[in-house]
């Protein structure tokens, strides 16, 4: 799923994983749960004995994509490798879960030395997805869609309503040592832009939505300590289109949203 994902969710449930390995049927009911639960777990330690001399990171927990259809989210058998989950709040548990799958994401092709390391040969395309995606080491963000539409915005500032003279500064710096993806400066407005290219599914979008937020805070205060008083604001700018629960979030959160379709 990983190797040939092409957007939209970056989770499968236990019944679609269930069906695409060939487990025993039936998919339903407790003993189901136990049973599928303990294989994810059997597979999690599996990786527990695998390391490179090379690698800093860990291995991310990849059996936390499988979900229950109904919440979305692993069971609490997740706790036997993160052991506070089953203490948060099902909005803290998407939060972490949103962090850990960028991380399954960004380990790209290190999954093929895993697969090497276990005896198991390469995935075949459209089992898990049904369609043959495109492989995607990136994430969403860092992928080569994402960069072409942040050059894309840096050249085009009237596309988000700036001055079209000015050249945009591409991963602008800020004190809180993040950076902005694209950011508009002048005498006399402040406009940062957050991009979510079409690799980006409703997760990426939420997330942006509140990287504008705290952009935007960053850059005022920032002004603030420059003795400067000037509009400030940041904007998402997106390709694929916002679902309603985006639409509702953005519109109370009072952040500005624009949809670029580029190539």
């Amino acid at each position: 799923m990983i190797k040939h994902y092409d957007g939209g969710d970056k989770f499968i449930t236990y019944g679609n994983l269930a069906r695409n390995i060939d487990y025993p049927q039936p998919y339903k009911g407790s003993l189901f749960g136990k049973r599928i639960g303990k294989t994810l777990g059997t597979m999690g330690h599996l990786l527990d004995t695998i390391t490179a001399p090379s690698w800093e990171d860990r291995i991310p927990y990849i059996q936390a994509m499988v979900v229950a259809q109904n919440t979305k989210l692993p069971s609490d058998g997740l706790k036997e490798f993160i052991v506070d989950y089953p203490n948060l709040s099902t909005e803290k548990k998407k939060d972490l879960l949103y962090l850990e799958y960028q991380e399954i994401f960004r380990f790209g092709d290190r999954w093929d030395f895993i697969l090497e390391q276990l005896g198991i040969g390469n995935p075949s395309p459209n089992r898990l997805t049904g369609k043959g995606g495109l492989y995607n080491p990136y994430g969403s963000e860092g992928s080569p869609e994402h960069r072409n539409l942040v050059q894309y915005i840096s050249e085009h500032p009237e596309k988000v309503g700036f001055d079209p003279a000015i050249i945009g500064f591409k991963e602008f710096p800020l004190k809180s040592k993040d950076c902005v993806d694209v950011l508009f400066l002048s005498g006399t407005q402040v406009l940062g832009v957050e991009v979510k290219s079409k690799r980006s599914g409703p997760d990426d979008h939420l997330r942006g939505i509140f990287q504008c937020i705290k952009y935007r805070a960053i850059l005022k205060s920032e002004d603030i300590l420059n003795n400067l008083s000037r509009p400030v604001d940041c904007v998402l700018v997106h390709e694929e289109d916002l679902n309603a629960s985006l639409k509702r979030t953005k519109e109370r959160l009072q952040v500005r949203t624009i949809q670029i379709k580029f190539n």
